[in-house]
């Protein structure tokens, strides 16, 4: 059934990824047309294949996550993994169960999506660029394409593993021809694709 959240658990989605990037009034907007929903022990949150177009995050109990009903992976509230929503590519690639009663809400993801638009265009006009940019990128990488491929249970590992590098004016960040082993987001400045014909 959906009711209410309560000023616990508003407190705890303040910290989850990408709510934690938006301002109290747009959270406090968004968070008016959120689902929050009690489940009991042994109910689906939803099945592999849907195509709900809604962040389910996780606030009390545990779950386990399926694919083609094996178990793959248990995410438990309060947890690293459960910061982030659960199989939040669409159509899901996983079916999610109650191991235990659960508590969870669903978010919009459009709504989700054009608050956190709204949101970027606003900081980059504060003074505190460090912190704003910091959530934007988050953000970002969180809604890409390649992340959308990611199971729940490696997002966490892939955000531990982001790195910050500062590159100077003129210098190459990439080489034609140099192996593809990282993946390049740009946070701030501009940069020039060049390509060499020649090199295929």
């Amino acid at each position: 059934m959906s009711d209410s959240a309560s000023s616990e658990e508003m407190a705890h989605l303040r910290a989850l990824v990408p709510l934690h990037a938006l301002p109290d009034d747009a959270l406090g907007e968004l968070l008016e047309k959120a689902r929050f929903e009690s489940i009991a022990k042994g109910r689906m949150l939803f099945e592999q294949g849907d195509t709900d177009h809604e962040h389910v995050y996780l606030l009390d109990g545990s779950i386990v996550l399926l694919s083609d009903r094996a178990v793959v992976d248990k995410v438990s509230a309060g947890s690293d993994t459960a910061r982030f929503p659960l199989a939040h590519q669409l159509p899901r690639k996983q079916s999610a169960r109650a191991k235990t009663d659960v508590r969870i809400a669903r978010i919009d993801s459009r709504l989700l999506s054009d608050a956190l638009a709204r949101t970027q265009t606003v900081d980059y006009q504060v003074s505190d660029l460090g912190d704003a940019s910091e959530d934007d990128w988050m953000s970002m990488l969180l809604q890409s394409r390649v992340l959308q491929q990611v199971p729940a249970s490696n997002i966490q590992r892939v955000m531990m593993s982001v790195e910050q590098v500062e590159v100077a004016s003129g210098d190459d960040l990439i080489r034609q021809g140099d192996p593809g082993d990282y993946y390049y987001m740009l946070t701030k400045g501009r940069a020039v694709v060049r390509r060499d014909a020649a090199d295929g």
